[in-house]
Parts: C-alpha cells; sequence; structure tokens
C-alpha cells in the first residue's frame, strides 16, 4: 500500500511540471466539451488600423497592404500609360499621313499653278505673235511694193580703155500707197555673176543713199517709172580669161532698188538685182584679138536676170 501511495504521488508531480512547462492551467478544467470546442476556435480576422498599429504584426501587415496599393497603382497607371501612349503614336501617325497629303495636294497645286503660268506665258505670246502678224500684214497691205527690171539702150562703146553702156530701169508700184525718194543704186562690173556680186549688193544694201544728194523720184501705185542710167568703166584690159580669139569679156550688172513710204520717218524698203549681160545668147559679149575691142549695138545685147528680187523687204 505505501509503495502504491508513492507511485500516484510521483505521477502527479510529474503532470504538474508538465503543465507548468506548457503554459497550462494547473487547474483542471470544469468547462464543458461545448465550450472547450468553442474556446478553441481561430478568431475572426480583424482589419488592422494602420494609422495606429497596435502591434509589430500589424505594423507589417498595414506596410505589406500599402505596398501591394502602391503596386496596383503603378500597375494601372502604367496601362493608361501605355493607352496614352498607344493613341498618341496613332494620332502621330495619322498627322503624318494627312501632312504627307497635304504635301502632295500642295505639290500638285504648285505643279497646276506653273502650267497653268506655262499656258498663260504661251497664250500671251500667241496673242502677241497674232497681234505682229496682224500688224504686219496690216502694214505689208498699205505701203508701197516696187519691183524693178532693166533693158539696155544704147550701144556697148569701148574707147582707149574704158567701157561705156547705158541701162533703163523699170519700175513699178505693186502696192497700195506711194513710193518716195526711190534711189537705184546699181554698178556695172567685169565679169560673170558670183557670190562675191551677191555679196557686194547686200553691202550696198546696208549702206543705202535714201536721204542723200541725188535724183529722187516718186513712184504711186500701179504707176511704172522709168530711170535711165549710163555705166562707165575705167579699165577694161584685163576683162576676161584668154582664149585662143583673144580676150573674153563678161559684163554683170548688180544693184539695189532703195525706196521709202509716203511719211518721211517711214522705214527703208529695198529690193536687189542682179543680171548677166549677153550678147546673141551667149555670155561671150566680144573678143580682143589684138586688144582692140569692137563696139557692140545694143539691140545685139541683152539682159538675163540671174538674181531676181534676191532680197525684197
Amino acid at each position: 500500500m505505501g509503495v502504491v501511495k508513492v507511485i500516484a504521488a510521483a505521477t502527479l508531480g510529474a503532470l504538474l511540471v508538465a503543465s507548468a512547462a506548457n503554459g497550462l492551467p494547473t487547474t483542471r478544467s470544469t468547462a464543458s466539451p461545448a465550450a472547450q470546442l468553442q474556446a478553441t476556435a481561430p478568431a475572426p480576422y480583424r482589419e488592422p488600423s494602420c494609422d495606429h498599429p497596435q502591434s509589430r504584426d500589424e505594423a507589417n501587415e498595414c506596410a505589406q497592404a500599402l505596398a501591394a496599393s502602391a503596386a496596383r497603382d503603378q500597375a494601372r497607371w502604367a496601362f493608361w500609360q501605355l493607352v496614352v501612349g498607344a493613341i498618341g503614336a496613332g494620332a502621330v501617325v495619322v498627322t503624318i499621313v494627312f501632312t504627307a497629303k497635304a504635301t502632295r495636294a500642295a505639290s500638285e497645286a504648285v505643279k497646276a499653278a506653273r502650267s497653268s503660268a506655262i499656258q498663260s506665258a504661251r497664250s500671251a505670246t500667241a496673242a502677241a505673235d497674232t497681234v505682229e502678224i496682224a500688224r504686219k500684214a496690216y502694214l505689208a497691205e498699205h505701203r508701197p511694193w516696187l519691183s524693178v527690171d532693166a533693158a539696155i539702150n544704147t550701144d556697148l562703146t569701148m574707147t582707149d580703155g574704158k567701157l561705156a553702156l547705158g541701162f533703163m530701169f523699170a519700175m513699178r508700184n505693186y502696192g497700195r500707197t506711194p513710193a518716195q525718194k526711190v534711189w537705184i543704186d546699181s554698178k556695172l562690173s567685169i565679169g560673170s555673176p558670183t557670190q562675191h556680186v551677191a555679196a557686194e549688193v547686200e553691202a550696198r544694201r546696208l549702206a543705202p543713199r535714201v536721204g542723200q544728194a541725188g535724183i529722187f523720184k516718186c513712184v504711186f501705185p500701179d504707176q511704172e517709172t522709168h530711170w535711165g542710167i549710163t555705166h562707165a568703166h575705167d579699165d577694161v584690159s584685163h576683162p576676161g580669161p584668154e582664149t585662143a580669139d583673144g580676150r573674153v569679156l563678161l559684163l554683170t550688172l548688180s544693184g539695189v532698188l532703195c525706196y521709202q513710204e509716203a511719211l518721211d520717218d517711214g522705214p527703208v524698203h529695198y529690193t536687189s538685182f542682179v543680171f548677166e549681160v549677153r550678147r546673141s545668147n551667149s555670155r561671150v559679149i566680144a573678143t580682143a584679138p589684138n586688144g582692140n575691142w569692137p563696139t557692140i549695138p545694143g539691140a545685139e545685147l541683152s539682159l538675163v536676170p540671174w538674181v531676181s528680187g534676191w532680197f525684197a523687204d
């Protein structure tokens, strides 16, 4: 009996020590099982008070909640920033497209304006040309037009190396206004018509004698007037090439007819002429076996137009 009591006392002491070590009450609970189960159930969640945290756990929880909220806000603003950036990029693309279209439209407008300016310039040039043509047509219709012809009216004489031959010029006015200050500038040359003769006629045209001292005639419309001129040549010692029959004589009559319109300040007009002097349809007028040139009757001589109206203005 004494041993049993000792063992029971030892067991009870061990239980008390274990209860003290585990923080359990050393007294026996007198609550019912339902009360004990309700006492051991977890307490409901309580939102921490971040303004005044009651413990370090609540402070940590508040810090985590604030960090999560900041992360959500950052993600939301990043999303809206992406949306705004996409909208801005779209607006830039649209702006570029419309700018390109506006630039293309402006370029087309410039091309159209340039084309219009060119067409306007061409139209203006055409209009000016039309006016100039009309003016020239009017002047050409209301101005004198003189033609010139020539015939031999004397014998060809050659005495002491001097040659003399007379010509009668016929001038007719085919225009509608009188021709005044009419002047014939002619020359009798030894040799056949060549290009240098034509060049000489052109040079004489560039230095007309209109306005200088001399005999001037007035030719009215549809009127023909005549003018006689005798040409003398001082040197016929070498008139042409040497042949078996002697030297050959070749002659050319060239010149220019100058005249003005009725007004004193009107332009000067010209009509050129070049005739070749022939004998019996031969270019050889005469030969001089011994250097003695015979007198040739004018009836045996003729003028062949080499250039008739070579230039006329």
